[in-house]
């Protein structure tokens, strides 16, 4: 978060210095669209960098500058991968010597972060056809796990040849409806005509999950979906990302 701040003064600096000189020279209600692609600064959760976005914005134009919302939509995917099975026993969780031996498994997941996002912007004219703007973006952080495993063990102290294996599976994509989950944003563009040109840099932020199987040895031996004690840990991220935005006034 330090780094973004330092990111944005600069740009925050151009508009206190650039406001009493400048004026807005037109007034009134315009709609934009707008298509942008951001860049992740760092990646976590084993989503990918890049994310990208669309909105409808609605803005008003007085002449202390351009207030606007924008209703849009934003996905970033993220890559199929492994998951490390070989540690999930219950009183491995506890911190304990572990009762149960693993023997054998498999977990693939992939993530993604999607859903419709709400910006409130404001923005001002500089000088040659270039504004500043900042905001905060909300919502649209749908985080979405999706699980596919199985594990096979025995308790501690006996061998596969004599042991009753136990076999659990464990299926499901798992959602994180997060709450406003704000994402403050500032930037620069180059107004052409009808079309504006951004370049922003924008603190996303979300809340990861991660789904851990429990492997317990509270059940007969055999096959069975043995999940009661599964559970999901929760992390909260702001990652900065670099965007891009192509705005057009209609």
């Amino acid at each position: 978060m330090k780094n973004l701040i330092r990111i944005c003064s600069p740009a925050l600096m151009l508009v206190a210095l650039g406001m009493p000189a400048f004026a807005q020279e037109k007034t009134g209600i315009d709609v934009q669209f707008r298509a942008r692609f951001g860049y992740g600064i760092e990646v976590k959760d084993n989503l990918s960098h890049r994310v990208i976005g669309l909105g409808l914005e609605l803005g008003y134009t007085t002449t202390i500058g351009r207030f606007a919302g924008e209703v849009g939509f934003q996905y970033k995917p993220g890559d199929q991968y492994s998951y490390d099975w070989r540690s999930v026993t219950e009183e491995q969780l506890a911190g304990q010597s572990p009762d149960a031996t693993i023997y054998n498994g498999g977990d693939r997941r992939r993530t993604h972060l999607q859903g419709t996002t709400f910006r409130v912007s404001y923005e001002y004219d500089l000088q040659n056809n270039c504004v500043v703007r900042g905001g905060v973006q909300l919502f649209g952080t749908v985080f979405r796990q999706e699980v596919i495993g199985s594990v096979e063990y025995y308790p501690k102290g006996q061998t596969v040849a004599t042991a009753n294996l136990r076999r659990d599976t464990y299926a499901g994509p798992f959602r994180q409806s997060t709450s406003a989950s704000p994402s403050p944003f500032v930037g620069i563009g180059y107004r052409f005509g009808a079309s504006t040109i951004e370049f922003n840099v924008i603190g996303l932020s979300y809340t990861a999950i991660d789904y851990v199987h429990v492997a317990s040895l509270d059940h007969p031996a055999g096959y069975g979906n043995n999940n009661e004690k599964d559970f999901c840990v929760e992390t909260k991220r702001m990652i900065p990302h670099i965007e891009i935005a192509y705005a057009f006034r209609f």
